[in-house]
């Protein structure tokens, strides 16, 4: 029985909607009127229209159903008719998949407010606050910061607000990646983020990533503190899956509230260090010269361009001292090796020095450096 092959003649194709759901099952004829026997299980379906029964044959071309040389019908094993079954079934699914598809778009196309509602949808997921928790450190699917450069997820996003439950997702996809308005207020909620995040690490915030090649949670007393904090923000930002060149932008465009503040820290870690200088020797510490720092962060300015060109010039502010000739830059060079090297000398001096005396006793080298 299970080798038996039917003619493709004498199969119909049946179709049964029970609770709303569509099926078509290949079956053949009974004596009984509108009863038909399913092949592949020998269930019995009962088919009060005859208008949801159609021959086999109709769903094969012509060629397909007879071989006109021999006259012989197509025969079909149960193999066949179970792929035939399950073609079918699909081929009625995407039908009515397009059906629906169809519909949803004219629904959508219907609606006369659709960009004044998408415009007021987009406005309400995008938050005017950059905070953020450091769960945001944990991947999670749920997270709007995570998912700002995933259109797909964005748009899901939107369906999900008031304004566009009732809209074609297609239509909002197309939406999310085409329009203007939409890339703008994200753009303006990811700078939002990373102005934020350097307040929260220039206000003394934790939380966020450091090296240990820069002192880790000391980096506030490293020679490099700098380059480290620059770091800092992009790793941190990395990590909660933000954009590299949104956070770069961020970077230069709020630069101004960050970049010369921090170098100054910088050289005064280097020159005018807290350690190992405690007590009355860090009052008898004089400061470094104002014409040494101006020269330093003119150096330092330079070097940052040299690092981060690229996002400077995309993003930022080129000033004079990032410009300077190589020949300026050598004078420079010289000049801050000089004073390098007297200030270290004053330094090891002042450590080296008993602990007496006031503040303005000074060691010999600082009168010999500032009589020079």
């Amino acid at each position: 029985m299970l080798n038996r092959k039917y003619d493709v003649h004498s199969l119909s194709v049946i179709k049964v909607s029970e609770n709303g759901v569509t099926h078509f099952y290949i079956g053949y004829s009974t004596l009984k009127d509108n009863v038909f026997v399913e092949v592949l299980n020998g269930k019995k379906l009962v088919v009060p229209d005859e208008n949801d029964v159609e021959p086999l044959a109709n769903y094969y071309s012509l060629l397909a159903v007879r071989n006109y040389t021999t006259g012989e019908s197509l025969k079909l094993t149960r193999d066949d008719i179970l792929r035939k079954t399950i073609q079918i079934n699909m081929d009625y699914a995407i039908v009515q998949y397009e059906k629906r598809l169809n519909k949803k778009l004219d629904d959508t196309a219907n609606i006369s407010d659709l960009d004044e509602r998408l415009r007021k949808a987009t406005l309400s997921i995008f938050p005017k606050s950059g905070c953020w928790s450091s769960s945001e450190f944990r991947k999670d699917d749920n997270s709007l910061i995570q998912h700002l450069s995933d259109d797909k997820w964005l748009a899901m996003r939107l369906q999900r607000t008031p304004e566009l439950q009732d809209v074609f997702f297609g239509s909002i996809y197309n939406y999310v990646k085409t329009s203007t308005f939409f890339k703008e207020q994200r753009h303006n909620y990811e700078q939002v983020i990373v102005k934020w995040q350097i307040g929260w690490m220039m206000s003394g915030g934790d939380g966020w990533l450091v090296s240990e090649e820069f002192s880790g949670d000391l980096i506030n007393f490293d020679e490099n503190r700098d380059i480290g904090f620059r770091l800092g923000i992009y790793r941190t930002l990395r990590a909660i899956n933000m954009d590299s060149e949104t956070i770069e932008e961020g970077i230069e465009v709020n630069s101004d509230d960050w970049r010369e503040s921090v170098m100054r820290s910088a050289f005064r870690n280097t020159y005018e260090p807290i350690w190992p200088f405690a007590g009355e020797k860090l009052a008898r510490m004089k400061p470094a010269g104002e014409e040494h720092m101006s020269a330093w962060l003119k150096i330092r300015l330079y070097e940052y361009y040299q690092a981060h060109k690229d996002s400077v010039d995309k993003y930022g502010k080129v000033t004079p001292e990032m410009q300077m000739s190589d020949e300026e830059v050598e004078e420079l060079r010289e000049y801050l090796a000089k004073m390098h090297e007297e200030r270290m000398s004053y330094l090891e001096e002042l450590k080296n020095s008993k602990s007496t005396g006031t503040p303005e006793e000074s060691p010999k080298i600082l009168n010999k450096t500032i009589n020079s």
